[in-house]
């Protein structure tokens, strides 16, 4: 009879689990095979250190859906960064922070290729102040195709009214797998570290649940357009990129025509890059209070 009852109690659970979260994707995250040098989590470590953010991320739908769509992308950050974009949620950030950050539960795949930032010579405009960057800036046109060709890219610099540090906030819109559109907002503080190279930047701040810092380089600056490259860190892992923002979406010819100039001075194509969905965009319909 206890055994019954325990079936029963059982079979409602899994029912009642069934309801909230596609079983499928638990199906898939606990079969499918763990990238070839990809270190297993530690159960034991997720369930005790991190067991309510565990729990709480396997019994809600979009978390579970992230976890099972990650777990077989290894170090392959296109993969990596499209589960994250189209299925990441709050409670995915907290499972991030305790398992992966606090208590090193989960531990990222080592790259193949293992780079690095801040080595070699770092190319950047000499002179700078960071507060003309303040104010609204529109990307219109971006070289990495996994973080930098996003629609409706709008940076804000800013100082942060608790200290007085600059600051941006990064508003870009995602076109989910769902056929939706969903707004994401960023926020980095920003530090000038070297006098005799003002325009090297040190963006820090938190995303998905982890910390990332990025160096970046303003390698063109005017009051009507720049050119940024940046290298970022994030664990073990290294991304770059290179975004031109302008003061004004629109691009006219002339703007354009100098834009490509200064492109190809610093040893870029324009054909190389994307041009974003960006007019019609307003912060007014972007921001997402954090």
């Amino acid at each position: 009879m206890i055994g019954q009852l325990g079936a029963l109690f059982s079979f409602i659970l899994l029912g009642f689990w069934g309801t909230k979260v596609d079983v499928g994707d638990f199906y898939s995250l606990i079969t499918n095979k763990i990238p070839d040098g990809a270190p297993a989590p530690s159960i034991p470590c997720m369930m005790t250190q991190c067991g309510s953010e565990t729990l709480a991320c396997l019994t809600d739908r979009m978390c579970l859906k992230a976890l099972a769509c990650i777990a077989p992308c290894g170090d392959d950050q296109a993969c990596t960064f499209h589960c994250i974009s189209n299925y990441e949620t709050p409670l995915f950030h907290a499972l991030n922070k305790c398992n992966i950050h606090d208590a090193g539960c989960i531990v990222l795949k080592e790259p193949e290729e293992k780079g690095e930032c801040g080595g070699g010579v770092e190319v950047a405009i000499p002179a700078l102040d960071i507060m003309d960057m303040m104010g609204q800036w529109f990307i219109t046109m971006g070289l990495s195709p996994i973080y930098d060709c996003f629609p409706c890219q709008i940076f804000t610099f800013a100082k942060d009214e608790t200290d007085g540090r600059p600051m941006v906030y990064m508003d870009y819109q995602v076109d989910r797998v769902f056929g939706d559109t969903v707004n994401k907002t960023v926020i980095e503080h920003i530090e000038q570290p070297d006098a005799e190279k003002q325009g090297l930047l040190i963006f820090g701040g938190i995303q998905n649940g982890l910390f990332h810092s990025e160096r970046w380089r303003i390698l063109e600056f005017n009051s009507e357009f720049m050119i940024a490259a940046y290298c970022g860190t994030m664990t073990s892992w290294v991304y770059n990129g290179t975004v031109v923002l302008t003061k004004n979406p629109r691009v006219n010819k002339d703007l354009a025509f100098r834009i490509r100039e200064s492109l190809l001075l610093n040893g870029y194509e324009t054909e190389d890059f994307c041009s974003p969905k960006i007019l019609g965009c307003s912060i007014e319909n972007l921001r997402v209070e954090l």
